[in-house]
Order: structure tokens, then C-alpha cells, then sequence
């Protein structure tokens, strides 16, 4: 399945509560002005066809322009395969049969898992204020996300393998007086799904 995608995602995160988001954003030195708002507006079928397939399909606003993203979670990370969209293409709230027929996502969902864009509904939108910096050879984010009445933070590292990954969040762990065992918080969207729709 790999090659049907465009990148692989190997990634770990800590849930973490507003005090420890302050206590990391001074040891880095992020100011509001290294943060960036990007929406996400996530879609399913009524009787959850992704979800079941560990996959999520969003369209993300971000710096300007849309781009329609499938992830699928497996063993080795997180797939992801993108499709950009233009700014007449789609508006928040429109459906998504109004996309430009023959999309790569839209192809792949309908040929290869037989989901038909007209069965796709939207299911909210979950908006995050994200600061990026490189670091230790990967790439460190900071997260405050608000979906429904909710608001959580995440700390999120993007490095070359699973070890990498683990080693630089339990090092940032202890420089900056974190629980180094906190264990990997649910996704994003899964998070999303339990406020919408309750624990599963």
C-alpha cells in the first residue's frame, strides 16, 4: 500500500496541559508570532467506513491555500496521501462532490476502497495553533487544539525512526520537567470523534 501514498510519517506526541505547553514554549523561546491557526475540516461516511480502517480524510486550511489529505495509520507510521485544492473548488461547509472529479485522494478512496465521495459528510472542524522548529535532525511542534467545547495541547516529534523519535521526546521530557513516561495520546481525530460522538 505504501507506494499508492506520498509520505510516511513516523511521529510521537505527549498529551500535556496548559502549564507544561507554557514551560516548553519558554524553553524554546516561542513567542505568539511563531504560532500559525490551520482549520481542519474532517469527513466520514454515516457508518464510519474510514474510522474503521484507521484513516481519517481532512481538508486543512493552512497559510492560505487547501489541501485535501488522506491518513491512514499502520504498524510503520502514519501514510499520507494529499490532493491541493484550489480556492473555487471548495468552501467551508460545501460537499466535497464538488471537488474536481478525478482527484488523486478521490481516485484512490473510490477505486481502491470503493468510498464514493457522495457518501462523505462532514463531521466538524478542529482548528490548532501550531509553532514548528527543527530540531535534533526532525521536527518539533507545539500544539493548542479546540474541536466542539474542548481545548488540549500536544507536543508532537517528527524524526527518521521510532527509536529517534522516542529518544528526543524523553530528552525534552527532562530538560524541561515532564513526565518522560506519560504514554502516546490518542490522535488528533480520534480525540475529535470521542468529543462528537462519545468513547467508542
Amino acid at each position: 500500500m505504501h507506494h499508492a501514498f506520498d509520505e510516511l510519517e513516523i511521529e510521537g506526541k505527549r498529551l500535556i496541559n496548559a502549564q507544561e505547553f507554557r514551560k516548553i514554549q519558554t524553553y524554546f523561546h516561542l513567542s505568539e508570532d511563531d504560532f500559525l491557526t490551520q482549520h481542519n475540516h474532517y469527513f466520514d461516511t454515516s457508518d464510519f467506513q474510514l474510522k474503521a480502517q484507521n484513516a481519517a480524510l481532512r481538508i486543512r486550511y493552512k497559510n492560505g491555500t487547501y489541501v485535501l489529505t488522506l491518513k491512514v495509520r499502520n504498524e510503520d507510521g502514519v501514510l499520507e496521501k494529499h490532493q491541493p485544492l484550489s480556492t473555487v473548488e471548495w468552501t467551508e461547509g460545501a460537499p466535497l462532490t464538488q471537488l474536481t472529479k478525478g482527484g488523486t485522494v478521490q481516485s484512490y478512496l473510490e477505486k481502491d476502497w470503493g468510498i464514493s465521495f457522495d457518501t462523505l459528510h462532514p463531521l466538524g472542524r478542529l482548528s490548532t495553533s501550531r509553532a514548528e522548529i527543527p530540531y535534533e535532525k526532525g521536527l518539533l511542534a507545539l500544539d493548542e487544539s479546540r474541536y466542539f467545547e474542548e481545548v488540549d495541547y500536544e507536543l508532537e516529534y517528527e524524526g527518521r525512526s521510532h527509536e529517534h523519535v522516542q529518544e528526543v521526546l524523553t530528552q525534552i521530557a527532562s530538560r524541561v520537567g515532564l513526565d518522560p513516561h506519560s504514554p502516546e495520546p490518542k490522535p488528533k481525530v480520534q480525540r475529535f470523534f470521542t468529543a462528537a460522538f462519545g468513547p467508542a
